[in-house]
């Protein structure tokens, strides 16, 4: 009898004919009617060995008829059956009350999408991880059920979730754009506010209103959910499957066009044979439609994804570009493949480092077929016959040439070549900074404050306060030292930024002419400027920097102006710069020293940090410092800055 009463409903006989056909499938109580025992049991059995469309009529029924604690069976058998349609799995999860039912595997692309309309009203902190890792970024997956996980993902995030919830999924899944594009919208007009129930009257109608595929798919999405179910369920049971308000709209006109029909409190697909065959055809024609569409779009995003990885290509070539690191590549043939400005310069400019690495002849010539074991081959016979200049720890080799520091790295298919020489005497500095001033400055004045104590003692006053007045010098003069260390170190860190306001230039040369007029005259250098004389110019800078800038070019024309010599200190102001001129008739500075004068660590006899600070903090300052000399007759050194106008 049940077997006959599952295929009247399999073909959507109405429910209230077949409780009127079948009265004895049922027991009636205060509850309403309910399966008798012998019919449940006839239907677990039927659950247990019917086939997979007989099971959806089944379990369909068993939600809709069974009493409370026959659902728990029901719920048991299912489970322990298997899920083998997605009606079944849609009866499970009523089954459990509407908890969320996570499964990782499913047996067709049906259960899938069953798995996925379930959980749009699910916890978000669990469903969305759930959708994204067994979904939306698994390539196996059908572009269908991928599309459907993104509305459901949409879905979840516009029912409300928390910043945090949204922090942690940003972090957990950096490459999924959904959780970066979507924002909090306002709620606006739904698709069914633009168009009016009115004047639907049929099927076909309703077809010719679909404005674009994405309503086409969520018709289909519509109608396909309305053939699973041969029970009738209440509007808010089929809400519950609606993925968006387009979904809510298309099943009231679904209604209006008479293709769905109210039964037993409830709504069902149309029983007519006509209206059958028309949902039929619709589905396999739209089937064939979505497929296009996935084709298409699937294109269209291979496309894009072949722009975006040339643009990203593009933006890595001028990164590379940027780097002050050499960086030269080779492909798996041996041939030369890339090779960025960086490398070009350091490797044109130093003949010697080209020759050692890679051997005589033109760059290209040298780099066009060769691998990292020639190289290595290379350079090992190199440093072997060029011990003094040459050290390699393993992969890494460092170049010592005319003054300048390289290291060399070799990486798979990959040649780095970086200049450390800055590095390298910024590192030095530091270390006798600490080996040898620092301490011999604290012994000198330990000494003195222990000879202090002594006088003291022997009651000779003011020999101790002479000695501490000159331990007290002595602490002055620590105090410069580390502080010109310490802004040395600050210079040339590539993050090092002024704190600027506005500076009178004038009382910054003022500052240098004091600072160094009592050295010029113990070297019998005078030094002239009208500085006060002039009218007040005025930049934007930090003053403490602009005077050691220009202290750093008087004290180098002092060290190279003989005695009975002059230095001349000018300032002004030539259109939109300032300037401060600093002229001595000293020997001059030979051609071939013009261009590296500025180098941190080439020197003539000094520290080698002087000139390359003096213009570290005029390119701070948007600046420029210039230099003219003529052996014989001096030089002259322009520190130009841009001008404001008087505050």
């Amino acid at each position: 009898m049940l077997k006959k009463f599952l295929n009247q409903l399999e073909r959507r006989y109405p429910a209230e004919a077949l409780v009127t056909n079948f009265p004895s499938l049922f027991l009636y109580d205060s509850e309403g009617r309910q399966f008798s025992d012998a019919a449940f049991s006839e239907l677990l059995s039927f659950l247990e060995n019917g086939e997979g469309s007989y099971q959806s009529v089944a379990v369909q029924a068993g939600v809709r008829w069974c009493a409370s604690g026959q659902k728990i069976v029901l719920r048991n058998t299912i489970s322990r059956r298997g899920f083998l349609t997605p009606s079944c799995l849609w009866a499970y999860r009523q089954l459990r009350g509407g908890a969320d039912v996570l499964f990782k595997t499913y047996p067709s692309a049906e259960m899938g999408f069953m798995q996925i309309v379930l959980l749009k009203e699910a916890d978000p902190a669990q469903a969305i991880p759930f959708l994204i890792e067994n979904f939306f970024t698994r390539k196996d997956v059908q572009e269908e059920l991928r599309a459907v996980s993104r509305l459901c993902i949409l879905r979840l995030l516009e029912g409300g979730i928390s910043p945090d919830l949204l922090s942690e999924l940003r972090s957990r899944f950096k490459g999924v754009e959904i959780l970066y594009q979507w924002r909090p919208t306002l709620p606006t007009s739904n698709r069914e506010a633009s168009t009016s129930a009115q004047g639907i009257v049929d099927f076909h109608q309703l077809l010719r209103s679909v404005h674009d595929m994405k309503e086409l798919s969520s018709l289909t999405r519509i109608v396909y959910l309305l053939s699973l179910f041969y029970v009738p369920l209440t509007e808010k049971e089929w809400a519950s499957l609606w993925l968006s308000r387009t979904d809510r709209f298309f099943f009231q006109r679904l209604r209006t066009a008479k293709m769905v029909e109210a039964s037993n409190g409830g709504f069902l697909l149309s029983t007519e044979n006509a209206k059958q065959s028309l949902i039929k055809t619709f589905l396999f024609e739209s089937y064939s439609l979505a497929k296009e569409s996935v084709h298409r779009n699937r294109t269209e995003r291979l496309r894009e994804e072949r722009e975006k990885r040339v643009r990203n290509s593009e933006l890595d070539r001028q990164a590379l570009e940027m780097v002050p690191e050499g960086i030269i590549s080779i492909d798996r043939t041996g041939l030369l493949y890339y090779m960025n400005p960086a490398a070009e310069s350091l490797l044109t400019e130093n003949k010697q480092l080209t020759e050692l690495l890679f051997g005589r002849g033109s760059l290209e010539d040298t780099l066009k077929r060769y691998s990292r074991n020639d190289v290595l081959s290379r350079i090992t016979a190199s440093v072997k016959a060029n011990r003094e200049s040459c050290e390699i720890f393993g992969d890494r080799i460092i170049v010592h040439i005319g003054g300048k520091r390289f290291e060399v790295e070799l990486q798979p298919q990959v040649v780095l070549l970086r200049d450390t020489t800055d590095q390298f005497l910024i590192d030095e500095e530091i270390g006798r900074l600490y080996r040898h001033e620092l301490k011999a400055a604290l012994d000198v004045m330990g000494i003195g404050l222990e000879t202090a104590r002594q006088l003291i003692g022997e009651g000779r006053g003011d020999e101790g306060t002479q000695m501490l007045e000159q331990v007290e010098q002595k602490r002055v003069e620590l105090f410069t030292m580390l502080e010109e260390r310490m802004d040395f170190i600050r210079l040339h860190s590539d993050s090092f930024q002024i704190m600027p306001s506005t500076v009178n230039l004038n009382f910054v040369v003022d500052r240098c002419v004091s600072n160094y007029k009592e050295a010029a005259a113990g070297k019998g250098v005078r030094i002239i400027s009208d500085h006060l004389l002039q009218p007040a110019v005025y930049v934007r800078g930090e003053e403490r920097f602009l005077v050691r800038s220009l202290d750093n070019l008087v004290r180098n024309a002092i060290k190279f102006t003989d005695k009975g010599g002059e230095i001349e200190i000018s300032v002004g102001r030539e259109k939109l710069e300032a300037f401060v001129r600093v002229r001595d008739n000293g020997p001059g500075i030979a051609p071939e020293h013009l261009g590296k004068i500025f180098q941190l660590g080439f020197t003539t006899g000094g520290t080698g940090r002087g000139l390359y600070l003096a213009r570290r903090i005029a390119v701070a300052h948007s600046g420029r410092i210039e230099v003219k000399s003529v052996p014989g007759d001096g030089a002259c050194f322009v520190l130009r800055l841009p001008v404001i106008t008087e505050p």
